[in-house]
């Protein structure tokens, strides 16, 4: 209606870069990108092996709801509206273990 809002059920159109060192990344980047919920295709448009490839997916959504969804994939993602890039981040740092206490041997000992 003019406001940026989408109709129920309409869907948007995005457009994706994502990085493709070999044809694995293609695969996987696909199949997490479809992974997300409330994302109807995914579809590479764009293969550049060795560079930087592009994917066209529709959306569900908020385009700022989808990036988020990205984001907790592992994701890092720049740009934004209907355009954005990914690339796989760090993968989520673990808390680290916490020594035992040496006190914290059984009472009564």
């Amino acid at each position: 209606p003019g406001d940026g809002s989408v109709p129920a059920g309409a869907g948007i159109a995005v457009t994706v870069q994502f990085e493709t060192p070999d044809a694995g990344a293609v695969a996987s980047t696909e199949a997490a990108v479809r992974g997300v919920p409330a994302v109807r295709s995914a579809v590479t448009t764009s293969l550049a092996l060795g560079g930087v490839s592009l994917m066209r997916l529709t959306y569900d959504g908020d385009p700022a709801a989808l990036a988020a969804a990205l984001q907790a994939r592992g994701f890092q993602v720049s740009g934004g509206g209907q355009s954005l890039r990914i690339r796989r981040g760090a993968p989520p740092a673990q808390p680290p273990v916490q020594p035992r206490p040496a006190d914290a041997a059984p009472a009564g000992e």
